[in-house]
């Protein structure tokens, strides 16, 4: 695995907006990858807010993606019983959602996009409940608003492969053979 380096941009962008880069919990300094997110979305990850969230679920996805460890992703943006950890929306140009999958009650998505391969920026999540009816669309009106007045519209990456996006051990779940299928091709 390599080590990832930060962007002169997205430097400038975080100090001039407030993201803050998360660390390790567990092994500071060997980060493979690179999450940075606003004060407002670190508050929440943290349990610093006055929302719940369940802390130490999440607190594993994290640990997974900062230390390159195996993310499960989606490119086609439709879960299903797939679960992925990471998801391209389909419906709108390169925002992603992170999740929040565990406990199913207090479910939780956060709204990021790649700014590079391991390079993921967090501008703010929401309860999954609230998104219904709607409120998917209002939260990505919301995030590109403010992914514009951050980064101009100057930085988004983008890529064919969930390796391409995210470096480190990933797996597509998108890409997943159906039970037998390798069975019914020997045939």
């Amino acid at each position: 695995m390599t080590f990832t380096a930060t962007s002169p941009f997205l430097k400038s962008v975080a100090e001039a907006h407030g993201l803050v880069q998360l660390d390790s919990a567990t092994a500071q300094g060997e980060e493979h990858r690179q999450l940075w997110v606003t004060e407002d979305a670190r508050a929440l990850m943290h349990g610093e807010s006055d929302e719940y969230f369940p802390v130490e679920r999440f607190a594993r996805v994290i640990e997974l993606y900062l230390l390159g460890y195996l993310m499960r992703m989606s490119l086609l943006g439709d879960p299903n019983e797939n679960l992925p950890d990471l998801e391209l929306m389909h419906t709108v140009d390169q925002v992603w959602l992170l999740c929040c999958r565990k406990p199913k009650g207090t479910q939780y998505r956060f709204f990021g996009r790649f700014t590079a391969q391991g390079e993921f920026v967090v501008l703010f999540g929401r309860p999954r409940k609230s998104l219904g009816k709607g409120g998917y669309a209002t939260a990505v009106q919301q995030f590109l608003t403010q992914w514009e007045a951050m980064f101009g519209g100057n930085i988004c990456h983008t890529a064919g492969t969930c390796e391409d996006y995210c470096g480190g051990v990933v797996s597509d779940v998108d890409d997943q053979d159906e039970p037998g299928e390798d069975q019914e091709a020997e045939a």
